[in-house]
Order: structure tokens, then C-alpha cells, then sequence
């Protein structure tokens, strides 16, 4: 099954370079990087390094650029899309193991989980969710993921447009639809650069839990 790598990126250009040539070393040159209107070089230093961009003229956060890359994948004709942070904190030596598990054992959704990674903040916060939601996910807000072509045909449609963040409302939506979702361990680095958009201070936590713990209490059932 064709494979392409979907990576969402807003002012990356200290670690664009480096994501794409990591790929590149495991044998994935079918590369799209997402620029979320990027104020910095993310997009040239992408393009450079041989990956194909999509330049969006406004932000639409992460959700909305990994989106734009499986609209992308589905014009292409891609099987299997896998999507990987910009900020080099997920290892492209795990994505095959991703993609076996879509391609050897039809699920939908593969979730590289390394549920060490989180404080006591995150830990925290993963269990309201998992609460809430009813999701039983180790690593709950994991943007390292692979999806089958049934998960990406389900995301695109009317449901997955009204979603602002990738990680809750996706598996919600696929659970509904009895998707196939699995995790498999994927170590992690830590962000070596600026700061998560979703954890960068505590108000942007406090509206990620909010509109995240809404979403999840009405789609539950």
C-alpha cells in the first residue's frame, strides 16, 4: 500500500530539516509538509530537503493542516497516511511498525504510544479525558499516528471538519464509525525547541480541556 507522511508544521525551521531527513534514512520520500502559515523559513527548509509542501494562506491549527495532507493523499491516490510532529520529537524508525500493523491487520487507526513522556500535569489531564471520553487510550493526545484509508475517508467527512484539535474528537469519531484503533509503543524525544501549541501556557491548556471535554461529553454516545 502506498504510504505518505503527513507533516503539520508551524514555525519549525530549527527542526524541519532534520524531521524530513530522518524520513528520508528509513526510506519514506513520499513527504508532504503541511506549513500552517509559517512566520519563519519552515516552508523553504522543507522544500529544499526534498519534501513536497502545501503552503496554507491562513492557520488553521494542526488539525485542519494534517486535513489539507489527507485531502492531498486521497487526490493521489494514498492507501495509508502517517502523520509526525515537525518538532522532531517522534522517530521515523517506528512508522514501519505503524504501517504493518494498518497493512498485515486492517486497522484503521495505529497509535505510536509513549505515555512516559507526560508530567504530572498531562498525566492529569489524560485521565479527565479518558474519563470523560470513555477511551480506553494510554496515550491519549499522541499525534504519531497511521491511517487506513476507511479512517481518512471518515475524517474528511462533515464530522471531522467541525473538530479544532486532532487527538480526542478524532478517536471519538472513529470509535462511532467501530473503526479498528490500536496503540503500539513508540519512544519519544522531548521537544527541543519552543514550546507544544496546546501546552504552551496555562490558558491555552484551560481551553484545550474545555472545548476537548465538551466534544467528548455529547459524541460519547
Amino acid at each position: 500500500m502506498e504510504t505518505l507522511i503527513i507533516v503539520p508544521a508551524k514555525n519549525e525551521e530549527r527542526t524541519i530539516e532534520k524531521v524530513v531527513k530522518d524520513l528520508q534514512k528509513e526510506r519514506w520520500n513520499h513527504i508532504v509538509v503541511v506549513d500552517d502559515n509559517s512566520e519563519d523559513n519552515t516552508a523553504l527548509l522543507a522544500r529544499l530537503n526534498g519534501a513536497e509542501v502545501i503552503s496554507l494562506p491562513i492557520s488553521l491549527g494542526a488539525w485542519g493542516a494534517i486535513q489539507t495532507g489527507m485531502r492531498y493523499a486521497l487526490k493521489k491516490g494514498y492507501e495509508i497516511v502517517v502523520t509526525i510532529d515537525a518538532d522532531d520529537q517522534h522517530e521515523a524508525l517506528y512508522i514501519k511498525e505503524l504501517v504493518k500493523e494498518v497493512e498485515q491487520n486492517k486497522t484503521d487507526i495505529v497509535i505510536g504510544a509513549y505515555p512516559d513522556r507526560a508530567h504530572w500535569t498531562k498525566k492529569g489531564l489524560w485521565y479527565i479525558l479518558k474519563w470523560i471520553s470513555g477511551l480506553n487510550i494510554s496515550d491519549i493526545t499522541s499525534g504519531f499516528r497511521a491511517y487506513g484509508l476507511n479512517a481518512i475517508k471518515t475524517l474528511l467527512d462533515n464530522h471531522g471538519l467541525i473538530l479544532e484539535y486532532q487527538d480526542v474528537g478524532v478517536l471519538l469519531i472513529c470509535k462511532k464509525k467501530k473503526l479498528k484503533i490500536k496503540e503500539i509503543p513508540a519512544k519519544m524525544q522531548n521537544r527541543r525547541y519552543g514550546n507544544s501549541r496546546i501546552f504552551s501556557s496555562y490558558w491555552a491548556i484551560f481551553r484545550y480541556t474545555i472545548i476537548t471535554i465538551f466534544y467528548a461529553g455529547i459524541n460519547r454516545w
